[in-house]
């Protein structure tokens, strides 16, 4: 039905049929047992991947129901949560009842089962068996499910961490390694404590591999390491074709290099700039630009890189690959004058300080003197003077022909600070440069492929912008106690593999049979669009499921012909939740 523009201007509050306060609400409102509708948007989809990967009854085989009086299987409640989470808009979990209320629960989880099924009590109790259990496990046995149904040979994964900030106080538990406490925070809330989730992934799916969380005051040197040491086993059983492991520079240290060792597994990782190791490539670079080479020759404006001498790093040797992105030297020039203006002015009112509030003695004037010049690495000072001020040691006027006797009152320091423009200089030729490590030494690595296994790393960093996206997932945590948190993790990664599978199918499926959906306004056709694009473009089409009293047939609403193209292309498995024959055996008579 098209909405068009009334030919008449309608005034219903001037219809005698409803000028009185008990006025026939039929007649208003039209009636409402002719069509029932119920909504399907994303959550059809969702239920459909979730089944092609086969979760359900790998949840069930290791948990199954919590508790004998409980109705839903622990494999359905993930079903529930998982969908709920990946709903567009994002719906909280504390409204699953709701949430469910206009939606056909009972044919998506394939059980008779009713929203009120699903309370906080189930929900609570649920996520007591994940843990339990052990999520870390339980994800992991997940990850190699979904990648040995798409497939998936996973040889390189990375490694990262954020953090998710606690509405509450700092908790813990003694039965609980998880603790609620107060850390460096990724998301701009140093005021809340906080939980960190550590992440592995794999770099060409995306497919999320190992989940835990992790203390929130536990750096991620430390993490990394107590990954490697006890959770690397359990990972490379499960992958055995699993060779790379990359990161960020919290990941190079010598006890990590010495456990990967033991495990034989690959390290690809950057050097942080301020180890010895770096400051010696980054002056080589600096004194011999010339030996810089490109990385791709056909931009020679682009990339360049200088492979290092190699060198030992907890016993190992290990590669080092120099590389300086020009490309960044616009974004980096703002940001090194941003830090040289800021700390201009800190020097400024510092200086001002020693003149206004002056030392007691001139040795103690040269101190502070010293101490600003330490902490000077964009800015000089010049001009330094020291301003001895005296004041008398007696009341009243001194004898004639005599000086007042004085003491030395303070000491002023003045002076002027000015921007260093030639550290200025250095400092962004240096912000453009970083070293990329490996202790693959026997690889005859090529400049683009190892810069290309070390900027996959962005992967994993998608994975933290989608889980911290309000529309899909959550950006705080508000359980109370650290044990449901960890398991509640544990669910929302759940959510993001599921989300990431799909992703990868939709993608593959779309490429190979070449279909398209159009852009957000219908200019311009998408052939490899995002998971979250599609949704929104599901959503906007209003997917539902409806049924008419008066024929008693069920049909979906809202499906177009590019969903409809791309439904059939993915399969009756992942697409049975769109057809109305999926939801003819839960009518009621």
């Amino acid at each position: 039905m098209t909405v068009r523009r009334p030919h008449r201007r309608v005034d219903l509050t001037a219809d005698p049929r409803f000028n009185s306060n008990a006025f026939d609400a039929a007649a208003l409102f039209g009636s409402q047992c002719a069509v029932s509708s119920q909504a399907l948007d994303t959550t059809g989809l969702v239920a459909g991947m979730f089944d092609y990967l086969g979760l359900e009854e790998l949840i069930d085989t290791y948990i199954g129901k919590a508790g004998s009086h409980v109705k839903v299987n622990c494999g359905a409640v993930t079903k529930a949560l998982v969908m709920q989470l990946l709903s567009v808009p994002y719906q909280t979990l504390s409204g699953t009842v709701e949430f469910y209320k206009r939606r056909p629960l009972c044919a998506l989880l394939n059980q008779d089962i009713m929203p009120e099924d699903l309370n906080r009590h189930v929900l609570s109790r649920y996520l007591d068996e994940v843990y339990e259990l052990g999520a870390e496990k339980l994800f992991v046995l997940c990850a190699r499910k979904a990648a040995r149904k798409l497939d998936l040979k996973i040889s390189e994964a990375h490694i990262d961490s954020t953090s998710f900030h606690y509405d509450g106080s700092e908790k813990d538990e003694e039965e609980c390694s998880l603790r609620i406490a107060a850390g460096h925070s990724r998301d701009h809330r140093p005021d809340l404590p906080q939980v960190i989730s550590l992440m592995i992934s794999d770099g060409g799916s995306k497919l999320p591999l190992y989940q835990r969380a992790v203390s929130g005051n536990t750096h991620d040197n430390k993490s990394f390491w107590e990954t490697l040491t006890q959770a690397w086993p359990l990972i490379i059983e499960q992958f055995k074709d699993l060779k790379y492991l990359v990161g960020d520079s919290a990941l190079y240290s010598e006890e990590n290099f010495i456990k990967a060792y033991e495990n034989n597994i690959k390290i690809v990782t950057r050097v942080p700039d301020g180890t010895n190791l770096a400051k010696k490539c980054f002056a080589q670079a600096l004194n011999a630009a010339g030996a810089m080479t490109d990385i791709n020759p056909e931009a020679p404006d682009g990339v360049k890189c200088m492979w290092c001498e190699d060198a030992v790093v907890g016993g190992q040797n290990i590669r080092l690959l120099l590389i300086d992105n020009r490309n960044l030297k616009e974004q980096k020039t703002a940001a090194v004058q941003r830090r040289a203006q800021k700390e201009y002015e800190k020097l400024t009112q510092k200086l001002k300080k020693l003149s206004t509030d002056p030392c007691q003695c001139r040795k103690d004037a040269e101190k502070a003197v010293e101490k600003l010049l330490k902490s000077c690495k964009l800015c000089v000072l010049s001009g330094i003077g020291y301003e001895e001020v005296y004041k008398h040691t007696s009341r009243g006027r001194p004898h004639k022909g005599e000086p007042a006797p004085t003491v030395l009152a303070c000491v002023k320091v003045t002076g002027k600070v000015m921007i260093n423009e030639n550290a200025v200089k250095a400092a962004i030729a240096q912000e453009t440069l970083y070293l990329i490590a490996t202790n693959d030494t026997k690889r005859e690595w090529t400049p683009a492929e190892l810069l290309g296994t070390y900027k996959r790393q962005s992967v994993i960093e998608r994975h933290w912008r989608l889980l911290k996206d309000p529309t899909l997932f959550l950006d705080a945590l508000y359980l109370k106690t650290p044990h449901r948190i960890t398991a509640l993790l544990w669910v929302m990664s759940t959510a993001l593999l599921v989300y990431s599978c799909l992703e990868y199918r939709v993608r593959r499926v779309m490429a190979s049979k070449q279909l398209t959906i159009p852009d957000p306004e219908h200019k311009k056709e998408q052939n490899q669009p995002t998971l979250k694009r599609l949704f929104k473009y599901m959503e906007n089409n209003n997917l539902s499921l409806n049924y008419v009293a008066l024929t008693g047939r069920l049909h979906v609403s809202g499906l177009t012909q590019p969903l409809m193209q791309l439904l059939a292309a993915l399969g009756i498995e992942i697409a049975k939740y769109y057809s109305p024959l999926q939801y003819e055996p839960y009518l009621d008579p």
